[in-house]
């Protein structure tokens, strides 16, 4: 159902080409790039390398590999000093010219209505996630995102309810509003109102 969304770009930690091979049934042509966060890769596949004048399309969408590709096990971000190693290398990051994350991408991350969807809060693949898109969103200019996500659950009904509080807070001052379902669940929802609005409804 996201494969025939017409959305442009798809940012993925997910480090397979489910997405790709999804959006190829749809008889698009995406573009698939990695993030070499950990240096540059000699040997990569020509459709692999960073476009920097590529421009995404609904029929030719970027699907960019934020914690690598398993293609190459040197992009991978799997255990927690990967995560770490990856956010330094992002704040160290100060190549204007080449980046590391191309600018276009960057710009599209601070100026697009974000939807976040399949993660746990608690797990470092969004903390360290989330971390990333702030860096490049700016309160007064980007738009308000929206971050699909479980209720977590605890056996003290009172420790839940202020857990929630916290989070809605806390995304709310971040600009992203909360909706308690699960990725299935709002992926239905949203490609059924997709469908009223294509059909004027």
């Amino acid at each position: 159902m996201l494969a025939k969304l017409p959305l442009p770009i798809y940012i993925t930690t997910s480090q397979s080409d489910f997405i790709e091979r999804a959006l190829e049934a749809e008889g698009k042509k995406p573009r698939a790039q990695v993030c070499f966060w950990s240096g540059q890769i000699s040997s990569v596949a020509p459709e692999h390398r960073t476009d920097l004048e590529f421009t995404p399309s609904i029929v030719n969408p970027l699907v960019y590999h934020l914690y690598g590709l398993e293609d190459y096990p040197q992009t991978l971000v799997l255990s927690e000093d990967d995560y770490i190693n990856f956010l330094i290398s992002m704040v160290e990051d100060t190549n204007t010219l080449n980046p590391i994350v191309p600018l276009s991408l960057r710009r599209s991350l601070g100026e697009s209505h974000l939807l976040l969807l399949g993660y746990r809060l608690v797990d470092w693949d969004f903390r360290v996630l989330f971390r990333f898109i702030l860096k490049f969103r700016r309160d007064e200019f980007s738009p308000r995102g929206m971050v699909i996500q479980l209720k977590q659950t605890d056996r003290n009904i009172s420790n839940v309810e202020k857990s929630l509080q916290y989070l809605g807070r806390y995304f709310d001052r971040k600009k992203f509003d909360i909706e308690w379902n699960n990725a299935e669940g709002f992926i239905q929802k949203l490609w059924n109102e997709w469908n009223m609005y294509r059909q004027g409804q």
